[in-house]
């Protein structure tokens, strides 16, 4: 398994505790939960989980849909990059005077 940075544990224990108060899980499913998002980067798991937080999707939706947003998320992150630039643009370059 990956070594988590702090930051990144920190907010996966607190919206967890969270999902359990209103979807208790079993520890087969936090298996399933943690080997979803094991090869995953640690910047997509801080992003998606305060999304998920922010959208109050804790109160909602089980584990196994915490699980598939970060998975998802992951895989499409390259694309989703393409989408905002194509949107908002780039940057203007740097012109010294």
């Amino acid at each position: 398994m990956v070594k988590r940075n702090k930051v990144a544990r920190s907010s996966l224990k607190n919206i967890l505790r969270l999902i359990s108060h209103n979807f208790p899980f079993t520890p087969k499913e936090m298996y399933h939960f943690m080997l979803k998002i094991d090869h995953v980067p640690d910047n997509i798991v801080k992003f998606t989980v305060n999304q998920f937080y922010i959208q109050g999707h804790f109160e909602t939706k089980p584990i196994a849909y915490l699980g598939a947003v970060i998975a998802n998320y992951n895989k499409n992150s390259d694309k989703l990059k393409e989408i905002e630039k194509k949107k908002y643009g780039s940057k203007p370059p740097y012109i010294e005077i």
